[in-house]
């Protein structure tokens, strides 16, 4: 397997919520990437879908039932959903 060697931004962007109330108007937000680590694979990500279970998460509507995910209510404020990814794989952690 063969990898590219890329120059990494030192940030993303990505379309995140901050309200729940807001859930269907997203907003370009920038994120800093975090440190490539021994168990991590960088994907050059070339498109991206979003599931119902995201559209839960961003309604803060997992609150509502007894699941553990409740991240609206107790994680991070501002969420970038997006994890059904079609890519190319540039970079795999020493421990894969």
């Amino acid at each position: 397997m063969s990898f590219t060697t890329v120059n990494y931004p030192t940030e993303f962007k990505g379309f995140a919520i901050s309200d729940p109330s807001e859930w269907n108007h997203p907003k370009l937000t920038s994120y800093e990437p975090k440190k490539f680590e021994d168990h991590d694979v960088d994907i050059e990500i070339e498109c991206c879908g979003v599931c119902a279970s995201e559209l839960f998460t961003l309604k803060n509507e997992w609150s509502h039932d007894d699941m553990a995910c409740k991240s609206a209510t107790v994680g991070p404020k501002t969420q970038c959903v997006g994890h059904e990814v079609v890519g190319k794989v540039l970079r795999v952690g020493d421990n894969w």
